[in-house]
């Protein structure tokens, strides 16, 4: 993989538009397609060198998910 030190003016210039949409993504509410989560994380782990420990804990809403987080740790 080739590695950059230095956005393009172009690049630069789309931040924001690559911002607002991963805030979109990360505050989307909604159904939980839980085996394409888990598959995604599954390959997160493996990228990252660690051991995928299987655990997913699935909560209604993000409130919910602040309370059970450091339960569930």
């Amino acid at each position: 993989m080739k590695s950059i030190d230095k956005l393009t003016k172009e690049q630069e210039a789309r931040i924001p538009e690559w911002v607002n949409k991963w805030i979109e993504i990360g505050l989307k509410t909604g159904d939980l397609d839980l085996p394409r989560f888990e598959r995604g994380m599954k390959v997160a782990y493996e990228k990252a060198k660690l051991k995928w420990h299987g655990n997913i804990v699935v909560v209604p809403n993000p409130l919910i998910g602040a309370l059970a987080s450091p339960i569930a740790g």
